[in-house]
């Protein structure tokens, strides 16, 4: 991460959560390395639900989110996942549902979006005055960011992304002025997480995935829960399945995720062996 990044990140949220080293100084172990020790825990429980990232888990991320293409062997690969015994799968992302629903078009899985508030065909819960605070923001940053070479803002109907992967640094703290003056005045109504060279604008009502995890944790106490990702708004979901399978995509030492792999690549050949000796 460079020294821009670092500030940027700072000056947008100071409630960001921050991972940690895994305790006593441990580092996450590969997944291959561990498949048995994962294999085990899952098999040996009654009920599993296995919960997957999509950009940069399952599919790598691109310069523009509307260029992302989830490959057919992808698709069947959830599908056949999903007709395992005793066993929910499930799309967990930043992406909105109607976006999750086109790009995975697998019928037997269900769709997490906006990190969880939009499930089940029900709309996120959000006050009006965030969802007021929320239109403003969305305004002032089309705005005041639209003269900003390699700066997109993304709208995500409850909320928004701005895209700054083809910005030039200069130009990102430049971005990063205009955003942090957009937000100053509705700090208390919005909040912003951080992934890779993309701020998320959203509202305080939707958390992100930790509490998503925790519902979950709940909902499903017997369960034996999984859950890959790539990205700093994965790292609460991680924390919040502590003993659980967590496994982060890209070697990264300050992780919460007891596991890693290095690719989407390896994500998808980590699954077809799981789906092979789980189904035997």
């Amino acid at each position: 991460m460079t020294a821009i990044r670092r500030a940027t990140a700072r000056k947008l949220d100071t409630h960001r959560t921050e991972s940690i080293s895994l305790p006593d100084g441990q580092h996450p172990q590969y997944a291959f390395r561990a498949f048995h020790e994962i294999l085990l825990q899952l098999k040996e429980a009654k009920t599993r639900f296995l919960l997957l990232d999509l950009d940069g888990t399952l599919v790598r991320i691109r310069k523009r989110p509307e260029d992302v293409r989830l490959s057919k062997k992808a698709r069947t690969l959830l599908a056949r996942l999903a007709t395992l015994p005793n066993t929910t799968v499930a799309i967990l992302s930043g992406r909105n549902v109607q976006s999750l629903r086109a790009l995975v078009d697998v019928q037997a899985i269900r769709l997490f979006g906006l990190h969880g508030a939009e499930q089940g065909g029900k709309p996120p819960r959000v006050r009006g005055e965030q969802r007021k605070a929320l239109r403003q923001a969305k305004r002032s940053a089309r705005r005041n960011l639209m003269e900003f070479p390699g700066i997109n803002v993304e709208d995500k109907g409850y909320g928004f992304t701005v895209h700054y992967r083809e910005a030039e640094p200069a130009t990102i703290e430049r971005a990063n002025q205009a955003l942090q003056a957009t937000l100053a005045p509705l700090r208390h109504d919005l909040h912003v997480l951080h992934g890779k060279k993309v701020w998320e604008v959203l509202p305080r009502q939707i958390p992100g995935k930790g509490q998503t995890m925790k519902r979950v944790v709940d909902d499903w106490p017997a369960a034996a829960l999984a859950y890959i990702g790539d990205d700093e708004p994965d790292e609460p979901a991680f924390a919040a399945l502590e003993g659980h399978v967590t496994i982060r995509v890209g070697r990264n030492p300050k992780t919460h995720a007891r596991f890693f792999l290095q690719t989407p690549g390896e994500v998808l050949r980590f699954l077809s062996m799981l789906e092979r000796e789980l189904r035997s």
